[in-house]
């Protein structure tokens, strides 16, 4: 009973960390960047899009909830590379592209240690 509590607070803080990195990054180069635009403010859902659809994975698991959190999840990733192309942050936007690539074809599956 301790271990499928510990395992379930887990997936939802690893869920909160993501959706914290995100939002702390689109700040910080919100901060950093020109003055508010819709642009921006589009750039903000797609990361507020992201950190839900990770925490419904997180949540739900394989469920049709968590079918439909891998969705927005794949549309604002989508999104956030191309924003981060419009506005030349080409590293960003490689390394996004590559974590959306390696999450989409199953690369990076973590394995259960054997009890």
């Amino acid at each position: 009973m301790l271990a499928s509590f510990v395992g379930w607070l887990t997936e939802q803080v690893s869920a909160l960390c993501g959706a914290s990195i995100a939002l702390a990054t689109d700040w910080v180069v919100w901060q950093l960047n020109q003055p508010f635009t819709l642009a921006r403010l589009a750039e903000v859902a797609a990361a507020g899009l992201s950190c839900f659809g990770a925490y419904v994975i997180a949540r739900h698991g394989n469920t049709l909830r968590s079918r439909l959190g891998w969705i927005a999840w794949l549309a604002s990733n989508s999104l956030w590379i191309g924003f981060a192309v419009y506005n030349g942050f080409w590293a960003m936007a490689l390394m996004q592209s590559y974590f959306l690539w390696t999450s989409f074809t199953g690369l990076k599956k973590t394995k259960e240690p054997a009890v």
